[in-house]
């Protein structure tokens, strides 16, 4: 019998609705420049067997969506597990209402190159922290769910919306009210602080990103520890962010 040894699991998803992607040969994967025939399970995971100890480059391509890639750190007798989305490209299907965005990130007037960015679309209060108080260097959580938790993008990235601590909470797990954490929280939080789904970007070297959201609304914004809120409109949209709309505050951490 020959025995195979699962060395990484990655759940991708689409990055406009925020669904795991079929799981079919239509993901064309290749592993460090080499392409690969992986095993796709349900609920869109991809399954790589067999690889050396060490960082691998993941490398995903599907008509429709922009390529992506990202490093899997694969250790002996181990399995990494991650989550990734496809951003949509030339040949995706938008529907009536989505908004494209454009953003200028300025720091004393200048364009902000090279600079990590979380967006976070609002998510109506549905998801929010349920005890008293979280404190820093947490790893589990209880939360508030409106909706069947099924549905909750998990694994994956949470802006936590708090003008005093803004940051973002890597939720692995959820279950009947708990929530486990890839990595401890960084501030202390208090019953009531939303959190929303959220992906990373960085600027360009204009100190630009593009996204395209499914509605427009509220867009949280987090770069440099400073949390600012956009009004969005449907269709096209160009806007800056600088200091000035910053709503976190210094000394509440």
């Amino acid at each position: 019998m020959i025995r195979r040894h699962v060395s990484a699991a990655l759940l991708v998803r689409d990055a406009f609705t925020g669904r795991a992607l079929p799981a079919d040969s239509a993901t064309l994967c290749t592993v460090d420049g080499q392409r690969c025939a992986p095993v796709w399970k349900d609920g869109g995971y991809l399954v790589l067997t067999d690889l050396p100890a060490g960082a691998h480059t993941i490398t995903l391509r599907r008509r429709g969506y922009l390529e992506e890639t990202l490093t899997a750190p694969v250790a002996d007798g181990r399995t990494w597990e991650g989550w990734t989305s496809l951003r949509p490209g030339p040949g995706y299907a938008f529907p009536a209402g989505t908004a494209w965005v454009t953003l200028r990130l300025l720091e004393k007037k200048k364009p902000l190159a090279g600079a990590a960015v979380w967006l976070a679309p609002d998510g109506g209060g549905r998801l929010k922290l349920a005890q008293d108080r979280a404190e820093a260097g947490n790893r589990e959580l209880r939360l508030f769910y409106s909706g069947p938790e099924s549905r909750l993008p998990v694994p994956g990235d949470f802006l936590i919306a708090d003008r005093k601590a803004p940051e973002t909470a890597a939720l692995e797990f959820v279950q009947a009210g708990r929530a486990e954490l890839a990595r401890p929280l960084e501030y202390g939080h208090v019953r009531g602080k939303e959190l929303m789904f959220a992906r990373q970007y960085r600027t360009d070297g204009d100190g630009q990103l593009s996204c395209v959201l499914r509605q427009s609304g509220k867009l949280w914004v987090l770069w440099a520890g400073r949390l600012s809120e956009l009004d969005i409109q449907p269709g096209e949209n160009r806007l800056d962010v600088s200091e000035q709309s910053d709503l976190a505050r210094e000394g509440g951490r």
